[in-house]
């Protein structure tokens, strides 16, 4: 047998190891090895992948953990699969627990063999037991001898230390040989290793489901769920239309409840069908549908959904098909600021211990990985950030070199940063700590730690030790519960129009009203979920949107690849009897679509309706076309040309059918995922057309601090009429609210002006009202706001209401100071007002002065991030003018489609993007007076604006308007003129 590396480490210990699983699995091949082991400090995080990997490539894997026992280091090792459970339970512990018992580590140490790496005590009293010297067992962290400085500098990162204290690292190994490994050790331990080796036999057996048991009759109680709703739905359903085809209904539910059943699922409804109810008992909102799940009937009865299938024409056989065994997955979106109240019920509901999130793990992309080699290297700050900026967004450190003269540049002449780069690429896409998962969570029907190991999260939730990919065979199904911020705007909106409307909902919202497709057609749908970036206001507007299979046919499009179909599509909405069609089956699919398969439900109906497939088989037909599997994929074509052959179908138009599929199936996106997210843009743009007041307040709540955001969305507010105000001393709130048909801006998003300041303002404000200046600072003064807090205040225009404005407040503050300090007594929280010498003392009358506009309004831009007077664009154009320089707005920009135009704008918004080819574009916002509009730069145009574009610049723009009218210019040329910062 060929000896080989017992104790390695992977980089899920993290900041120890530089190694990946891969680098194991593939050193281990090229040595020809017949054992590859992987021994991690306290976890598990990469067992799974690690044993399924080896076992991939005909590799026998030894899987273990490395603990900390009293004064020792013990390696804890499998024998086989009860012994892997043994060291789960322990991993288990010493991840959710302070400190590891004896007694704990006495009852969990079935199967497994002791290294006891510090001393010769038996700690688990196991007949498998070796002690530090009998068996060789170096560590190792890095694949070859000269990454060792690597590994060591990455380990500083992970300590906080630079290489100062690079003596201070623990010697660890690269990855050796079995040449190697005899060399080290004396012939008592190369026995010893064998013997140990020998009594290892790890099978990792598939568990079965342990999904929990709602019910002693789950089934039934699902059935009778079902056949209660769909009574009272078809009579309601009736009235507005008495010719429902009550018997497609009926069918249809019983196909679905008999699928369920089969396929042993019907707990998992009920489990989702509870928190829903529950969520929705809690006024949550919670929304329409997302993914497959909107085809099931099953899922709209039990209110899971709220999307009726058939009316939309969706698909049972999309979501669960008994050919395609695979575990259904409902996901559940949320409004985003209750999402954690739906997860404490289900944790109540099956116990902490039943239930967790799953393990994510965030990983160092390439500016980080500089900026941290950097810093453990101790090389000047401003040097690591010079080049880390080098590198584009989204770009590997390979990827920027490729790409970027000035790095290459810098690496070719300059010695350290050529050893900063080759370090950083060491780490690079290596792990640096443990997350959770955005919407995941599993529910079993017994511990979780018995089925995988598992540690403390946040907010004393468990969080499962293997990742998502993991789970299945391991008993565990995953759940996803969603926060949605769209539904979250729209909660906020509902609740506002319900202060006037008690009665409104969104049930009440009909899908015709024209106000809502008018906006959407004229591409107003900044704020709308799905709808607001610039290409797809470009689609729309050319779409002419008049109805929800717009919205939807449109969300599924504007994806890659896709909208190669675009111009075929808006082709045929425009001209629908020029479209021809193979075939009538092609035609009665195609016709909602204008002659282009969208999506891939119409790829499965045809296929049924052509060649008689099943629907289940139909699905998977789809899914093999698509993902391009060869080998189902003869087998179903030839399936598929039999059964066009039976229905009398020519040879000839088979094949044609057969390729036009072939080419879409790549393309077509799941119509019950864009049905149900395109009502949620429904939503918006009928609550937005039609109550923006409402609206846009609480749009505008939900980006506090995004001052893009915000700059834009006033903009948009405008053209519905809607006025967004300075802050209010008396009114503002922290959010955004409706006042006088106006919209307020927040006391605390005014830079400077803290949480403890508004809530004694707001506080003191519930006895009265601020009746004027002095009053103000009257008060302020005995609730203790700091000078720096009202001045803040001051300058974001909060204080104009009571009177007076800025220039009066700033040139006459010596006098309020004195009067305030005159009328209030005492310290701290003992001050008050003297009301005798109050009486005795006259107001201060304060001297009026004018405003200083351009003063003003910075102070106020500094104070709130954005502009709410008028824009200082429009001084500036003032002054261009009268030296005859000719420019457009941007809100005429559409009459100059596809031609060259003189700009003057603020940039409110950028972002640097790297090409698929490897160069650099830019795509930002620009404002003026009018409006808004979204921007591009070419990589031809890139290097010579980049370095003076930025937030708040105003400038002079050459740039050629999109001719194809999506709103979007190209910038060819910049002229600063003015900058905000």
């Amino acid at each position: 047998m060929k000896l080989f590396n017992l104790r390695n480490k992977s980089s899920l210990t993290f900041f120890d190891s530089i190694l990946s699983i891969d680098d194991l699995i593939n050193k281990s091949l090229s040595l020809n090895m017949e054992y590859v082991s992987l021994i991690e400090d306290d976890v598990l995080y990469g067992a799974m992948e690690f044993y399924e990997k080896a076992k991939l490539n005909g590799l026998k894997p030894i899987i273990g953990i490395e603990i900390k026992y009293e004064e020792d280091s013990l390696l804890l090792i499998a024998k086989n699969s009860n012994g892997f459970n043994s060291i789960s339970k322990i991993s288990s512990y010493i991840k959710s627990n302070d400190e590891l018992t004896r007694d704990f580590l006495l009852s969990n140490n079935k199967d497994v063999i002791l290294i006891n790496l510090t001393s010769s005590l038996n700690h688990i009293d196991s007949r498998d037991f070796y002690s530090k010297d009998e068996i060789f067992t170096k560590k190792v962290t890095h694949l070859e001898k000269n990454d060792d400085e690597a590994r060591k500098l990455f380990k500083l990162v992970g300590e906080s230390l630079e290489i100062d204290s690079i003596d201070k690292i623990d010697e660890t190994s690269h990855f050796l040989g079995d040449e190697d490994i005899r060399k080290l050790s004396n012939g008592e331990q190369i026995k010893n290793f064998e013997n140990l080796v020998s009594k290892i036999d790890l099978d990792i057996k598939t568990q079965k489901m342990d999904f929990p048991k709602f019910s002693e009759n789950s089934y039934e109680l699902l059935k009778t769920n079902c056949e209660k709703k769909i009574k009272t739905y078809l009579k309601e359903k009736s009235k507005d239309n008495p010719n429902i085809n009550v018997s497609e209904y009926m069918s249809r539910t019983q196909l679905e409840l008999n699928m369920i059943k089969e396929m042993n699922f019907s707990d998992y409804f009920l489990v989702v069908k509870d928190y829903v109810d529950w969520a929705e008992s809690k006024d949550i909102l919670v929304g329409p549908g997302r993914g497959s799940v909107g085809g099931s009937l099953v899922a709209f009865l039990l209110g899971i959904t709220k999307v009726d299938p058939i009316e939309s024409n969706l698909l049972f056989e999309r979501f669960l098909n008994s050919e395609r065994v695979s575990m259904p997955d409902i996901d559940i979106d949320f409004q985003d600021d209750r999402r954690d109240e739906v997860l404490n019920y289900i944790r109540e509901k099956y116990g902490n211990d039943n239930v967790a999130q799953i393990v994510t793990f965030q990983t160092l992309r390439a500016k980080m990985s500089i900026r941290d080699m950097g810093r453990a290297l101790s090389y000047p700050l401003s040097e690591v950030d010079a080049v880390s900026k080098l590198i584009p967004n989204n770009a590997t450190i390979a990827e920027a070199l490729s790409s970027q003269k000035k790095l290459r540049k810098l690496v070719e002449e300059d010695e350290d940063i050529a050893k900063l780069i080759d370090y950083a690429k060491k780490i690079e896409g290596l792990p640096r700590q443990f997350s959770t998962h955005a919407a995941g969570i599993v529910i079993s029907k017994t511990k979780i730690e018995n089925l995988v190991p598992i540690q403390s999260g946040y907010g004393d939730f468990n969080i499962t030790q293997f990742s998502m990919k993991y789970l299945e065979d391991r008993g565990l199904i995953k759940l996803d519960l969603l926060g949605l911020r769209n539904l979250t705007i729209i909660s906020d909106v509902l609740k506002k129009i319900n202060l006037k409307n008690k009665d409104f909902s969104l049930a009440n919202i009909p899908l015709n009203d024209k106000n809502t497709f008018k906006s959407i057609a004229q591409g107003q749908t900044e704020g709308i979920f799905q709808l607001e970036s610039s290409g797809m206001k470009k689609l729309l507007l050319k779409m002419k949107v008049t109805n929800i299979e717009d919205i939807i046919a449109s969300s599924s499009l504007f994806r890659p690849g896709p909208q190669d179909n675009i111009p075929m599509f808006l082709k045929g909405k425009e001209n629908p009897s020029k479209i021809k069609y193979l075939d009538p089956v092609l035609e009665n699919n195609l016709k909602l679509t204008y002659g282009v398969i969208v999506y891939q439900e119409q790829i499965m109906k045809i296929v049924q309706e052509f060649s008689g497939f099943s629907l289940s088989k139909a699905d998977l037909f789809r899914k093999a076309i698509s993902k391009k599997n060869k080998k189902v994929i003869e087998d179903l074509k030839e399936e598929f040309v039999k059964g066009a052959l039976a229905n009398g179908k020519p040879i000839e138009l088979i094949n044609d059918v057969y390729e036009t599929i072939e080419k879409f199936a790549n393309y077509g996106f799941n119509r019950s995922h864009a049905y149900a997210y395109s009502i949620i843009s429904y939503w918006m743009s009928y609550l937005k057309a039609n109550y923006s007041a409402e609206f846009f307040s609480s749009l505008l709540s939900s980006y506090v601090g995004n001052f893009a955001k915000i700059q834009s969305y006033q903009s948009e507010a405008k053209k519905f009429g809607i006025a967004i105000k300075p802050p209010s001393v008396n009114h503002s709130t922290d959010k955004f609210i409706v006042h006088n048909k106006e919209i307020l801006y927040p006391l605390t998003s005014i830079q400077g002006f803290g949480a403890a300041a508004y809530r004694a303002l707001v506080l003191n404000r519930e006895e009265s009202l601020f009746k004027d200046t002095i009053d103000f600072f009257e008060r302020a003064k005995l609730i203790g706001i700091s000078s720096s807090a009202i001045n803040a205040l001051l300058d974001s225009g909060a204080l104009n209401e009571l009177g007076d404005n800025r220039q009066t407040i700033l040139n006459n503050m010596e006098l309020i100071s004195m009067y305030t300090s005159m009328v209030i007594s005492g310290t701290g929280k003992n001050k008050i007002i003297n009301q005798e010498i109050k009486k005795t003392t006259d107001k201060p009358k304060l001297e009026k002065f004018k405003d200083i506009e351009e003063e003003d309004d910075l102070a106020q831009y500094n104070s709130i991030g954005i502009h709410i007077k008028e824009s200082p664009v429009v001084k500036i154009k003032e002054k261009l003018s009268s030296k005859n320089v000719e420019f457009v707005n941007l809100d005429s920009c559409l009459d100059s489609l596809g031609k060259e135009v003189i700009i003057v704008s603020e940039f409110t918004s950028l972002r640097s993007v790297k090409t698929k080819y490897g160069s650099m574009m830019m795509f930002g916002k620009i404002e003026d007076e009018t409006g808004s509009m979204s921007f591009s730069v070419s990589p031809r145009y890139y290097d010579s604006v980049f370095d003076l574009i930025e937030r708040g610049v105003i400038a002079i723009l050459k740039a050629t308007v999109d001719k194809y009218g999506g709103g979007t210019i190209s910038i060819q040329s910049v002229k600063v003129v003015k900058n905000e910062k």
